[in-house]
């Protein structure tokens, strides 16, 4: 057990500072780019870089858009055919995750309140401006990561024979809105630890709340 403690500080602690070390030394290299990438750009880049990955961004807001329909959906199988198996489990646990995790972007937003990369590349200036809710400080975090990272998280611990799917639906977003200049690699980092904090919270307390017919099978 103590070990497992450990093993997690120590995690956060490299996570925190990967964080702090992409602000200060990474973001705006990155930035800049795919900012010149983007400016010497063909009709075969244009697609690759911009296309496809738009496409891809569109993977959380179908998510979200779907959370409402899971609850219906389960809750109409333990009404009226009162039969609840792992995946109803699962969606269930996933549409509270959506929830949350839509909730902990718009307040992370609001407290860091840092100019998004558009507006960056204007100004020059991505700096943090805490607590003001305008619509060019919009970068951290990232809500799209944040969404596609807990969904995929969460999965991971229901059914992790699957990972790889899991894996590459989070790489593919992350990679998209760093492609299409939507996020500082900073932003994302959070939100990778943020979605992943959030699916582990959802998970371990509906095992240790939910009655044990219910947790037996995730």
């Amino acid at each position: 057990m103590k070990k497992e403690i450990i093993r997690f500080y120590i995690i956060n602690l490299f996570f925190i500072l990967f964080i702090v070390f992409s602000i200060n030394f990474l973001d705006k290299k990155i930035v800049y780019l795919m900012n010149d990438i983007n400016a010497h750009s063909n009709q075969f880049h244009f697609i690759l870089f911009y296309k496809i990955p738009k496409w891809i961004t569109y993977i959380p807001y179908i998510l979200f858009g779907l959370s409402p329909l899971m609850i219906v959906f389960v809750a109409f199988n333990l009404w009226f055919k009162n039969a609840i198996k792992k995946i109803h489990i699962a969606l269930f646990l996933l549409s509270i995750t959506l929830n949350i995790a839509l909730g902990m972007k718009v307040i992370f937003k609001f407290i860091f309140s840092r100019n998004n990369v558009f507006y960056f590349l204007k100004t020059n200036n991505d700096n943090f401006k805490w607590f003001q809710d305008f619509h060019s400080l919009s970068a951290f975090p990232s809500g799209h990561t944040i969404i596609v990272v807990s969904a995929s998280s969460l999965f991971y611990l229901i059914y992790p024979k699957y990972k790889i799917i899991y894996f590459t639906a989070s790489f593919l977003t992350v990679l998209s809105l760093i492609l299409l200049k939507y996020h500082f690699l900073s932003d994302i980092l959070f939100s990778i630890y943020l979605g992943t904090l959030i699916s582990f919270f959802v998970y371990f307390s509906f095992k240790y709340f939910a009655k044990k017919e219910y947790t037996q099978n995730i």
